[in-house]
């Protein structure tokens, strides 16, 4: 999968990939956003290399806040939907 290889890419680089996640981050959210409605075990492999992310770029994730909750609110009220019906 092409975010294993990215995330295997930031792993290697650490902090040199900060200046590259302008580019990355809103292609890796809208795809969050996608997976989050229709392919649940997609959708839990995205958030643990989300944690992966969060992990490399430590306080750089404060950039991107707003899209990490925005994403969240939307697959977890998706699943609450889910649940209720």
């Amino acid at each position: 999968m092409v975010i294993q290889a990215v995330m295997t890419i930031f792993k290697s680089q650490g902090l040199k990939c900060v200046p590259y996640l302008k580019h990355f981050m809103p292609l890796f959210m809208n795809v969050m956003k996608v997976v989050g409605e229709s392919m649940p075990g997609l959708r839990e492999l995205m958030f643990q290399q989300l944690c992966i992310l969060v992990s490399i770029i430590k306080h750089y994730t404060r950039d991107f806040l707003d899209e990490f909750f925005g994403v969240s609110h939307k697959i977890s009220y998706h699943l609450i939907a889910l649940t209720v019906k």
